[in-house]
């Protein structure tokens, strides 16, 4: 195998196939890229559960594959003197790397041994394009919800629907439940829905760019992320999603309207007091006036703050986890918010004013 690329070109690749290598392996070949020499050039990273391709152009001078430990080779284009680098396969994987004046011997693996991708080779059964800004916004706005419990694997995702041209992500912990959606006119008739994995869900982020389009396909076991030049293939979760939209009261005793910045500031001053790794100590909320008194008790010491706001209903007073409130509060662009209580025990619910694009619930602490 022979090639020479843009340098730049090739740290891009890297950098997104780096996302698919496991650091804790058996398979010290999967510490590596597979390197792919034909047409073009395509870089692999498998972690045997997730995989990412990626496609570039190459001066392909003598075709061939070979497997290169991924950080290393990541380090050395990062550090290539010239904007070009040429790679040239020698005896027993040995390859020689070249960029300006510089060099480097690095010795490779043989692409034999490097394990097959499985690619489910059924037929799409469901396929949706989106705008890569749109699907980034609705993971930001809900993949903090997700629950890392393992013994509840239909949550160890985000659920992504289309139903009537509306597109809609959801997260849920057991405690909060993030939903996000928007309409794109652009959409055909046909519903789908599907689980997309938490650790799918990060690369995305990571991935995704202000612009252009995204396909997602899903196949029986699989869902295929194909962003043009570089591709993402993933596990599915092959589980039933809560009934969410039950979840979520239809009426409320209170609604309080303030600004979002207001709400945000006094939460995050509230935990000043606790340790950053602590969370047993929730921030109380208590209004029955056109104020809002946000307080929080520890064995630090206490805070106490008041928030100008409209209020309509009966009083409340609540205990919240201050971290889940922070998570949600950061995600909303409008500049206020209606905040819902439903008694002491019951979910309050945060959405913006303006843009009905965005809601979240949270269940309230045990006094």
């Amino acid at each position: 195998m022979k090639f020479t690329c843009d340098k730049n070109l090739l740290i891009d690749a890297i950098t997104n196939v780096q996302k698919a290598i496991s650091t804790r392996t058996t398979m010290p070949i999967l510490e590596g890229i597979l390197f792919d020499a034909e047409n073009n050039l395509i870089l692999t990273g498998y972690d045997m559960e997730t995989a990412i391709k990626y496609t570039m152009p190459a001066k392909i001078e003598e075709q061939g594959k070979v497997v290169l430990n991924s950080k290393i080779i990541g380090e050395i284009v990062k550090k290539a003197a010239a904007e070009t680098i040429s790679f040239d396969v020698e005896n027993n994987y040995s390859v020689l790397i070249q960029s300006g004046l510089s060099k480097f011997k690095l010795h490779g693996l043989s692409a034999e041994d490097y394990p097959a991708l499985v690619e489910n080779d059924s037929n799409v059964k469901q396929e949706i394009t989106l705008p890569q800004n749109e699907l980034y916004s609705l993971i930001k706005k809900s993949i903090f919800s997700v629950s890392l419990d393992e013994k509840r694997p239909n949550l160890n995702g985000c659920f992504l629907k289309k139903e009537n041209k509306v597109i809609e992500m959801v997260g849920i912990d057991g405690f909060r439940v993030s939903v996000a959606d928007f309409y794109d006119a652009n959409q055909d008739e046909v519903d789908i829905s599907f689980i997309i994995p938490h650790k799918t869900l990060r690369n995305l982020l990571s991935m995704l760019e202000e612009s252009g389009n995204i396909l997602i396909s899903k196949k029986s076991n699989q869902l295929i992320f194909d962003f043009g030049r570089k591709t993402m293939i993933s596990r599915i979760i092959s589980e039933n999603y809560i009934n969410y939209r039950n979840i979520f009261p239809e009426q409320s005793i209170t609604n309080i309207e303030l600004k979002t910045k207001d709400l945000l500031g006094s939460i995050e001053r509230s935990i000043l007091m606790s340790s950053p790794d602590d969370h047993r100590y929730p921030v109380t909320i208590k209004c029955d006036s056109e104020t809002m008194e946000i307080s929080s008790i520890n064995n630090r010491g206490d805070f106490h703050e008041i928030i100008d706001v409209t209020f309509k209903g009966k009083a409340v007073d609540v205990d919240i986890n201050p971290y889940y409130l922070i998570d949600a509060l950061k995600v909303i662009d409008d500049e206020k918010i209606k905040v819902s209580f439903n008694e002491s025990s019951g979910p309050v619910i945060i959405e913006p004013i303006n843009n009905k694009n965005f809601m979240f619930l949270i269940l309230p602490l045990r006094k």
